[in-house]
């Protein structure tokens, strides 16, 4: 069986990670995006991110730094929005 965890994004769709074992046993992680049907079947949906287990720490990196700058984004969109309504 291969290790996997989802998370669900709404009533028809996951983001599914699952960890596999490619060529002379090199472990990979695999992360998409999957359909679940009304009969609970699942399907991935487009392309999937693939990348060696060694280098999952960086991605989870490189994601904490994505999640901290869109926060930084939307604050600045908020502030510029709030400065808008005070003025008019």
């Amino acid at each position: 069986m291969t290790p996997a965890t989802e998370y669900p994004l709404n009533r028809h769709e996951l983001f599914r990670a699952e960890i596999t074992e490619r060529g002379a046993g090199v472990q990979v992680v695999s992360i998409g995006r999957w359909k679940v049907a009304a009969d609970g079947t699942r399907r991935r949906a487009g392309p999937a991110l693939e990348v060696g287990c060694h280098r999952l720490a960086g991605l989870v990196r490189l994601v904490a730094d994505l999640q901290r700058l869109v926060e930084e984004h939307q604050k600045e969109i908020d502030d510029a929005s709030a400065a808008r309504r005070a003025s008019a």
